[in-house]
Parts: C-alpha cells; structure tokens; sequence
C-alpha cells in the first residue's frame, strides 16, 4: 500500500477535518492530551471568523471544532512558518475568544471555554525554540503555576522528531512517527497499540483517491516540495553570507591587532596604515586606545 503526505491541505483535512472521520481527530487529540483531558465527542464548525468591522481581518482556521465539554479547538498544518506566524497564532486564539462575548447583557466572564491551539509544523522553528514539542499556558513566570487555564497552546516540530518506530515511549510520539513518516510506510504501526491506526491506513490510503483528488493531491504536493527548495535555498545563502561576514569580521580584528602591534612599536599611522590594510580614519581611533 502507499499512503498519501499529511502536508497537503487537502490530505491533511481528508484525514483530521471530515465528520466522517472525526474519530481519527479525537483520538489524535486524546494522545496529545493524555492524562490532562478525555475528549468524549466533537462538533466542526466554522472555519472562517468574520470581521467585526468592515476594515476587520477575517481569520480562516484549518480545522475549528468544540468538544463535548464545550472547549474551542484549533488545529493547523503549516509548512512554511513565517516570522509572525506566532502572533498571528496568538491572535487567531483571541479572536476565538471573544467571539464567546455576545451573547447579551446576562453574559460574564467566567462563561468562557478555553481555546486549545495545535499547530503541527513542518518547518522548524529555531529562534523560537529547539523543542519537538512546545506547550504554553498562562502561567507565573517565577512559579510556573498556571493562572488561567483559557488559552493554551501546543506547537510539535516535526523536523526535530528524529526517533524510530520502536523508540516512541508513548502515544503522540507514535502519532507523531505516523504523521512525520506515513508517505514512505506500507503498512501503518501501532495498530495492536492504538486502535485508530486501523481508520488511519484506510483513510490515508492514497489509492482510495478519486482521479480529480488524486490531480489536486499532486498540484498541492509539488508546492509543498517547492516552498520546501526555495527555504532551504534562502537558508544556505543566509548561512554562506553569515560566514562570509564572519570570515570579513574576523579578518579586520587581525588587522587592528596588528596594527596596534606596530602602533606600539613607535611606526607612524603612515606607515601603520600601509602594513596593516587599514584606512587613516581607523589607524588614529585606535591609537586613542594606546
């Protein structure tokens, strides 16, 4: 069998955004969630928040659903993770949350329900963190008890998931395997251990696609590899101008120290100048350090 990347968004919404499959997005859910909450039933609602002005920004979510207990739950795929990508993930969560607001004078604040965000990335995200999995709360930043329990974020890297197929130690490790490796797999693990795995390989099987969604797969899939390439490309140019500034750097300290050197020696900023390379400008700053 092959099975389809989850890194479409068509494929990822066949997998986790139909009703018809809904359990595959509880159970992934109750892994990830595991020992903190049950999630016995969800609804799916709407993907797009309109603005509340005209000049308002609508907010489209991937997948936007309530749970049985009342809790908003946003679950993304990103491939590409913009530099803002977690303030507009700390938006997209405010806005969910104070849409609960109208509901008429009676309404208080102690009717809200929290709003989970999961963001599964297929990027990393080096200067926000080296975590495979990030999870944020209100919390005190001294103590780290947590404040409010009405916004809570959880960010999985999938990059920085490098264990094998026997070394996941629990359940959204496994989930995570799954996800980060299921277009290479011809059969999917676990399915002794997790009993959704068995939904998972009929849902993502990729010969259970229709022509048209089998065409659409495949243009959704090329610019996933290109956005991909272009990345990668923009981060080795970046690297090489890094060490070439580095390289340019280190070679004008050399050339001030020996110039001090000579500075030192009683050699005239002429002469100075000539030996080391340096400008006159750069000769007589340093020598007010002498």
């Amino acid at each position: 069998m092959a099975f389809v990347s989850p890194f479409t968004d068509m494929t990822f919404k066949r997998i986790f955004g139909q009703e018809a499959n809904k359990s595959l997005l509880i159970a992934f859910l109750n892994r990830l969630l595991e020992g903190e909450k049950v999630i016995v039933d969800l609804n799916y609602t709407d993907k797009e928040q309109i603005p509340e002005t005209l000049k308002g920004r609508t907010v489209i979510y991937d997948i936007h659903c309530i749970t049985d207990t009342g809790e908003r739950i946003i679950v993304e795929m990103q491939n590409s993770v913009e530099s803002s990508f977690f303030d507009r993930a700390l938006y997209y969560i405010c806005r969910c949350i104070s849409k609960q607001g109208f509901k008429g004078k009676d309404w208080i604040y102690g009717d809200i329900t929290a709003v989970y965000g999961i963001y599964i990335l297929n990027q990393t995200v080096a200067d926000k963190t080296d975590k495979i999995r990030l999870d944020i709360s209100l919390c005190d930043r001294e103590t780290g008890k947590e404040i409010s329990n009405k916004i809570r974020m959880i960010y999985l890297s999938l990059p920085l998931f490098e264990k094998d197929e026997d070394e996941c130690v629990n359940n959204w490790e496994r989930w995570l395997y799954v996800l980060k490796n299921m277009d290479k797999m011809e059969s999917i693990p676990y399915k002794e251990i997790l009993e959704e795995m068995t939904t998972l390989q009929i849902v993502a099987d990729e010969a259970s696609m229709s022509d048209e969604e089998r065409a659409q797969y495949e243009r959704e899939l090329k610019r996933v590899y290109d956005n991909r390439y272009i990345l990668e490309g923009e981060r080795e140019k970046g690297l090489a101008e890094g060490r070439a500034e580095g390289r340019a750097e280190g070679e004008k300290k050399r050339a001030a120290e020996i110039a001090i050197s000579m500075l030192r020696d009683g050699l005239s900023h002429e002469k100075t100048a000539q030996y080391s390379g340096l400008t006159m400008e750069e000769i007589e700053e340093l020598s007010k350090n002498i």
